[in-house]
């Protein structure tokens, strides 16, 4: 099988009976280069500040070598990571992030291909430690108590507690807790 850098070589030889002639052409077989059909992230979607994200990609080359791969993963721009798989935290990232993963393909003869995709980082819903209801066996004499614990959100994103208070189904006019 014939490589990129091969060298070829045809030799003619000529011979009216008297006289014998050489003559030969050489030309040097180019490397084509890879290419990468396709790159992904996983998970594509529900990306929050916590997840774990997977970068793969599907590559070819028409000389057949073997090809090496490098990743870069970006952050709005910026580099944070070079593996295959990327860790979010909130420390670090933040709802409406663009995370790009980059993917470069290289053969045994420096010929390269760079495709990549993009995901954006979701905001996450707050929650609550605890809420509750005081007393818990009231009477329609007593009055009511509702009781939170602490409004936790994982993006660091200020929050907000609000009350609405229902009869049966029905709200109420009363907001306080």
């Amino acid at each position: 099988l014939v490589q990129p850098t091969d060298a070829i070589t045809c030799s003619v030889f000529v011979s009216d009976g008297v006289y014998d002639v050489e003559d030969s052409k050489s030309i040097t077989i180019e490397n084509l280069e890879p290419s990468i059909s396709s790159v992904s992230i996983t998970p594509s979607s529900e990306i929050t500040t916590s997840s774990v994200l997977t970068c793969s990609y599907e590559a070819s080359d028409p000389d057949e070598e073997e090809l090496s791969s490098s990743y870069s993963w970006l952050q709005n721009g910026s580099e944070v990571g070079t593996e295959s798989v990327l860790e979010l935290n909130p420390a670090d990232f933040e709802d409406d992030d663009v995370i790009t993963c980059v993917v470069t393909v290289e053969d045994n003869y420096g010929g390269q291909a760079t495709l990549s995709t993009d995901v954006y980082v979701n905001n996450t819903a707050p929650s609550l430690a605890s809420l509750s209801i005081t007393p818990e066996n009231p009477t329609s004499q007593d009055t009511l108590l509702c009781q939170t614990g602490e409004a936790i959100d994982l993006d660091s994103d200020e929050v907000s507690i609000s009350y609405s208070w229902s009869i049966d189904g029905i709200e109420q006019n009363e907001t306080s807790n």
